[in-house]
């Protein structure tokens, strides 16, 4: 089965009663707070979701913007910012897909954000249009971590609350796959609403959580042209290096050029961006040269597909050499 991308997930039903049963409580805004002062301003908030904790920040003055794929979390975070007298400014996108016309000196993704991302390749575009979002000299603060197995008793458990008009609402695993080899843990929830007068309404979404090993994000970020500064467990305390729970700092690389490939599968593809293909739809680059530069990085040029339309959508999938 396959888990659903944060903005099928967070929508309707799940996103309404996302708040009041979300397991991890409010994000504290301080280690945040901390690291854009240290950092600086302006900073950006990526799955900022209802708000948490970017309101608080912004209501402490702080030049903070948002973004989440969710229209459905952002609504309710701008109903929540008008409420609290708290201007914000938030912007809908994906991650991977993000096109800001600001740059920040500061980028941070709260637990579990980063670890929504369903897969290597779109962690890797993640992490490049970070890379293009970030000033110079700033800063990515990313938190991580692996997920636990549910507890074959806690199947079927459902996690309740009630509200002050005496609705009752709930969160219920009802089912759980592993897979390990590719670091993918899918959990499928239920989720159910019942109000005082009587009127019940059910969702069940698959949550899909994709972990990391250190070495394998670092070698990820490196890609992306960033580079680990720092890793430390949630405390604060300096982190094994076996640990998943951790949290990572990260920095441009001065010295990295546009990579040649993102790893897909058993090749690569490359969006045309990255290896000059739009130049040679435009006719401003010969082809020939565009594959000269993949078999020079030790790569096989494999199929070359321009879109003429759209050249942003043409693609070369490379494969390593034998």
């Amino acid at each position: 089965m396959d888990g659903q991308e944060p903005p099928q997930f967070y929508t309707g039903l799940v996103a309404e009663l996302y708040a009041p049963l979300r397991a991890a409580g409010v994000p504290d805004p301080e280690p945040y707070a901390a690291f854009i002062t240290a950092s600086g301003e302006p900073a950006l908030e990526l799955g900022c979701g209802q708000g948490d904790p970017l309101l608080a920040l912004r209501a402490r003055g702080l030049d903070v913007e948002g973004l989440d794929a969710s229209a459905d979390m952002l609504a309710r975070l701008r109903l929540r910012a008008e409420a609290d007298g708290v201007e914000v400014v938030v912007h809908h996108s994906t991650i991977e897909a993000m096109e800001l016309r600001r740059h920040y000196q500061s980028i941070f993704l709260t637990r579990p954000t980063f670890n929504l991302l369903p897969d290597d390749d779109t962690a890797w575009h993640a992490l490049e249009r970070i890379r293009a979002h970030l000033e110079p000299g700033g800063t990515v603060r990313i938190a991580l971590f692996a997920p636990e197995r549910t507890e074959r008793g806690a199947l079927g458990t459902a996690r309740p609350h009630i509200t002050d008009d005496g609705a009752e609402m709930s969160v219920t695993p009802v089912s759980e796959t592993r897979d390990v080899a590719n670091r993918v843990q899918i959990t499928t929830l239920r989720y159910e609403l019942r109000t005082a007068e009587g009127d019940v309404r059910v969702e069940e979404r698959p949550w899909l959580i994709h972990w990391y090993t250190q070495d394998g994000f670092r070698a990820l970020a490196e890609e992306a042209g960033l580079r680990v500064s720092e890793v430390r467990a949630p405390d604060g305390s300096p982190a094994a290096p076996e640990a998943t729970d951790v949290v990572v700092w990260l920095e441009p690389d001065p010295t990295w050029d546009q990579p040649r490939a993102a790893r897909t599968g058993g090749g690569a593809v490359v969006a045309a961006a990255m290896l000059g293909l739009e130049q040679v739809v435009f006719g401003e680059r010969p082809k020939v040269q565009v594959v000269a530069e993949a078999e020079a990085d030790g790569l096989d040029h494999g199929d070359i597909d321009l879109d003429l339309d759209d050249p942003a959508q043409s693609r070369i999938t490379l494969a390593a050499e034998d």
